[in-house]
């Protein structure tokens, strides 16, 4: 091959690799709390102290004998008061309603913070890290199941090989409404450091996390009152991700191989 044509597949190459981010965005998670969706909840419990929940666990799923589409999911949850109540992620069909019920109530002034992340093990293409970009979206769908009023605050939460990292995006439930949600430009915004193990309901500072390389999405719920009864429960129907999988090696060497065979052919004509 001689210098001219080594130019060429070089930059066949570069060219290929720019394009990266830019391949066929899919649907990485797509939970839609459907009959799809069986298994049996396994948080149920209290922290102890002033904290209430389930602490965050990123090893066991909080379902266990799932099956159906994005069904297997980890997180936690938290209250924060002095006094008891029931802390627990309820069963996905209670009453005429399903999907994943966060449930914390209990008395007195408090915040309530419940956390769900999928696994790039369990995405829906195969398990591959994603890149999240201009053709990704995230999109919740969400109703209150209490009586009191409260708003409830959305964040994305992602995970990178650096950690974890949550949005400022909100979106805004009062209890007895509902809401969907859809976030198609990640780009507007802020993201912040975030360590669930640590605390659920504090974030960090500004950050500027590797968008590139993600390998767990979620969503975090939030809530909280200064007197009376925080009776938090929400049920979220509707929680899909879409992003752009990291391509491999191979298929940038194919698609570089792909151009060189076009340069090489237009060099010939």
């Amino acid at each position: 091959m001689n210098l001219k044509l080594f130019g060429m597949f070089s930059g066949a190459m570069l060219g290929t690799a720019c394009m990266a981010p830019s391949i066929n965005a899919e649907t990485i998670v797509d939970f839609d709390g459907n009959t799809a969706y069986t298994g049996s909840f396994n948080s149920l419990g209290s922290l102890g102290g002033s904290s209430f929940g389930t602490a965050f666990d990123d090893t066991n799923p909080q379902v266990s004998g799932a099956t159906g589409t994005s069904s297997t999911w980890y997180g936690g949850m938290v209250h924060t008061n002095g006094n008891g109540g029931a802390y627990n992620y309820q069963a996905s069909n209670i009453g005429t309603s399903s999907g994943i019920h966060h449930r914390l109530n209990g008395a007195g002034s408090g915040t309530a913070t419940a956390l769900a992340y999928w696994q790039v093990a369990d995405f829906l293409n195969g398990g591959v890290p994603v890149v999240l970009d201009t053709d990704s979206e995230f999109r919740i769908g969400l109703d209150s199941l209490n009586s009191n009023t409260h708003t409830l605050i959305v964040g994305w939460v992602i995970e990178t090989t650096s950690g974890f990292f949550i949005s400022d995006f909100a979106g805004f439930l009062n209890a007895g409404g509902n809401g969907t949600f859809t976030d198609d430009d990640l780009s507007d915004n802020v993201w912040r450091d975030y360590d669930p193990a640590t605390s659920l309901s504090a974030v960090g500072s500004i950050a500027a996390p590797d968008l590139g390389d993600v390998i767990g999405v979620g969503y975090r719920l939030n809530t909280s009152t200064d007197s009376g009864t925080l009776n938090f429960r929400s049920r979220v129907g509707e929680f899909e991700v879409i992003a752009n999988p990291i391509p491999e090696p191979g298929s940038l060497l194919l698609a570089g191989a792909g151009g060189l065979m076009l340069l090489v052919r237009r060099r010939r004509g």
